[in-house]
């Protein structure tokens, strides 16, 4: 074989590989059918039915899902009306498990974030369940360049087994990735100090609290369901201590009060994170939080302005409107600083 070096021969792996990819491209992009793909390789349809096996396993072929946006307008109006919100969507009835709740809720605000991306945006993302349900159903179903750059450190757990929501979506839209090179949380606020005072740190906070487009999880006072209980960040009776001190829920690692107010309080002197008020000032913030539990911690997330489009289940928005239908509807802190 002249001009080819021993090395670059193809092997039979390769060759193989080459062979599935083809099978896969006629079958799923020319609509081929497995009799007529048999022909044209001189095989059996059997093997040409194992080779697209193959393809899925190999992951060469990937199915993706995209659920329909099934939404329950009427509610989604009334949360808007009595809420403030620029934008809600409610996910109808659902009756699975709580794990299972918010992979459908995730589902849809993938949609929600799909429909507002647009080219050359900067979108931030946090942490938190649901929002690693959105990012994992995320496909961007058009070409589009963004910038995508995280709201805060990265949790233990992620450091430990290599998770990366932020690098799961920016995979899809351009591959444009900044991260906060520290943990979310430090053993002390002096030493949280010295890390946001590195210009990387303040370079990529900088760029976080001037995005575009945000999405972000909101967590709650229920130990259960509490991402940062869950990571090992916090332990019970910490996040126990948050509650009676008047903290309601979280965002980007910061806790608030009911009137969506960062807590004076040592832990969120211990988080790098942006500045939640900034939230304020970011075009689209899409909270994505769904079940009774987190009621209050959506109240407070809408009364200091933190989000202002909100992804949830058709219960958890029927009790946010009783909430608040005994009162005039709500002002939040981004109409009241319009």
């Amino acid at each position: 074989m002249v001009g080819l070096d021993k090395e670059n021969v193809p092997t039979i792996d390769q060759k193989r590989l080459e062979m599935i990819a083809d099978v896969a491209r006629l079958y799923y992009e020319e609509q081929k059918n497995v009799k007529e793909i048999a022909a044209l390789f001189e095989t059996s349809p059997s093997s040409v039915s194992r080779l697209l096996k193959e393809a899925k396993d190999r992951e060469i072929v990937q199915i993706v899902i995209r659920y329909p946006f099934l939404t329950v307008p009427s509610l989604g109006q009334q949360l808007r009306k009595h809420l403030g919100l620029k934008e809600a969507y409610v996910l109808p009835e659902f009756r699975g498990s709580y794990p299972d709740l918010i992979q459908r809720v995730g589902q849809l605000a993938a949609r929600v974030l799909e429909e507002h991306l647009q080219d050359g945006m900067t979108f931030g993302i946090s942490l938190g369940m649901a929002v690693g349900a959105t990012a994992q159903a995320f496909t961007m179903p058009r070409n589009i360049v963004c910038t995508v750059v995280r709201l805060h450190g990265a949790s233990d757990d992620e450091i430990g087994e290599n998770k990366n929501l932020g690098q799961t979506i920016s995979s899809q839209i351009g591959n444009q990735y900044k991260s906060i090179p520290s943990p979310l949380y430090l053993q002390n606020k002096e030493a949280c100090q010295i890390i946001r005072s590195e210009p990387i740190v303040q370079d990529v906070l900088r760029i976080a609290e001037e995005a575009d487009i945000a999405l972000v999880g909101i967590g709650s006072m229920n130990n259960s369901v509490s991402t940062l209980v869950k990571n090992r960040v916090q332990t019970d009776e910490e996040l126990m201590e948050l509650a009676k001190a008047g903290a309601v829920g979280e965002v980007c690692g910061k806790y608030f009060d009911i009137n969506g107010d960062a807590m004076d309080v040592d832990f969120n002197h211990r988080t790098v994170s942006i500045d939640i008020k900034m939230l304020n000032h970011i075009k689209y913030v899409i909270g994505v939080a769904a079940g009774p539990g987190k009621v209050e911690p959506i109240l407070g997330a809408i009364h200091g302005g933190l989000i202002n489009i909100l992804v949830t289940d058709e219960e958890t928005a029927s009790l946010l409107i009783q909430s608040q239908m005994p009162k005039t509807p709500l002002k939040n802190k981004r109409e009241r600083n319009a």
